[in-house]
């Protein structure tokens, strides 16, 4: 959505949609105005999350999380696996949609696969 300033400048509002994928791929949507809005900080945080993806007016950013080249693997149990250090990296539709596929299946062949295209 657009707003037409009075001076005929055009603004585009900061309206987002998140979703976020959990390790039992769960979906967690809500939507915000905000960048620094609570829900969206949590969830950012929250280590039960994998990926998520944002929609913009403009368009669509997709986030894995990954640490030093390596995509996170819900299927890794391991307590301190889990506690490292995990960062939000931006990636594209297509390996996105590749480790949704991957959480649905555990297919370890396409856990391979992403790792090599990142």
């Amino acid at each position: 959505m657009s707003i037409k300033l009075i001076n005929n400048i055009e603004q585009v509002s900061n309206n987002r949609e998140y979703c976020f994928i959990t390790l039992d791929n769960k979906e967690i949507k809500f939507k915000t105005s905000i960048d620094n809005d609570d829900l969206l900080i949590k969830n950012l945080k929250h280590r039960h999350n994998c990926c998520y993806h944002v929609k913009k007016e403009v368009g669509e950013m997709f986030f894995i999380k990954t640490l030093s080249g390596i995509i996170f693997n819900p299927n890794n149990d391991s307590p301190s696996y889990r506690a490292q250090p995990w960062k939000w990296s931006k990636v594209s539709k297509k390996v996105y949609e590749l480790y949704l596929k991957f959480l649905n299946t555990k297919q370890q062949r396409l856990y391979s696969a992403i790792g090599k295209m990142i």
